[in-house]
């Protein structure tokens, strides 16, 4: 099982699980803070009955949407990835429709085919000090 993770639309999380031969098991966006980020997911692997020890690959949409979101979600990704030794890679762009291409993502051991974190924009966290 394979686990993307959408945070392209602000305060909203893509979540998809695609089974190993490129078919959608699950796939949802809903509403959620940053804060809550960790919890929704480990919910909907509850939910869709997945163990975490199942998933073999996590990927990012990276690029896009808010600064804090996309850091966050590539940290849960490329942390997830350390611990339990599987792939993290990023992706411009998610639609359900691209999970096929998803698993071939996958078939690249290549060191280029892993995940680098890119923002599109400064982040906003405070005044600028002067």
């Amino acid at each position: 099982m394979y686990l993307v993770l959408d945070p392209s639309t602000t305060d909203t999380l893509g979540i998809a699980l695609i089974d190993p031969h490129g078919s959608i098991f699950y796939s949802s966006s809903m509403r959620i803070s940053n804060r809550s980020m960790l919890e929704q997911i480990e919910s909907v692997l509850q939910e869709q009955k997945v163990l975490v020890t199942e998933i073999k690959g996590i990927a990012v949409v990276q690029g896009v949407g808010s600064f804090s979101s996309s850091r966050l979600s590539a940290t849960i990704a490329q942390v997830w990835g350390f611990v339990a030794s599987i792939q993290v890679r990023s992706l411009s762009s998610w639609s359900d429709d691209q999970a096929q291409a998803l698993i071939q993502l996958f078939d690249d051991t290549t060191e280029h085919a892993n995940m680098h974190v890119l923002y599109s924009g400064d982040p906003h966290i405070g005044a600028p000090r002067i």
